[in-house]
Formats: structure tokens, sequence, C-alpha cells
């Protein structure tokens, strides 16, 4: 039980840092450039969070074979 937690947990520090990471770059582009960007970007961002979802199960058994490494 207490592996199968850790496990849950593991995956969803993975979806947090890919977010985490989309959102910065999502700054760091709309500092350097203007709204039609923003656009394309918004379309990108649809994707790569419709693309972790939708691929759970694929996250699960990534942060298995991690906890299972350390």
């Amino acid at each position: 039980m207490f592996k199968f937690l850790c496990l849950i947990f593991d995956s969803l520090t993975i979806y947090k840092v890919i977010l985490i990471k989309l959102t910065l770059i999502k700054k760091r582009h709309l500092e350097k450039s203007g709204f039609y960007s923003w656009k394309i970007f918004r379309k990108l961002y649809g994707f790569m969070f419709k693309l972790i979802f939708s691929n759970i199960p694929f996250f699960f058994s990534l942060a298995g074979k991690i906890y299972i490494i350390f």
C-alpha cells in the first residue's frame, strides 16, 4: 500500500514539474514577444496538457521505474 502511495506521489510530482516548466517557458516567451506568439503558445500549451493527461498510465509506469531504481 505504501509503495502504491509513493507511486501516485511520484507521478503527481512529475506532472507538477512538467507544468511548472511549461509555465516558466510561457512567461519567458511572453516577455520577449507580443500577443500573436501568445496565441501560438496557448495552442502548444493545450496540446502538451492533453498529451500529459492522455498518457497517465505511461507516467505511472515511469514513476514506478524511477521508484524502483532509487
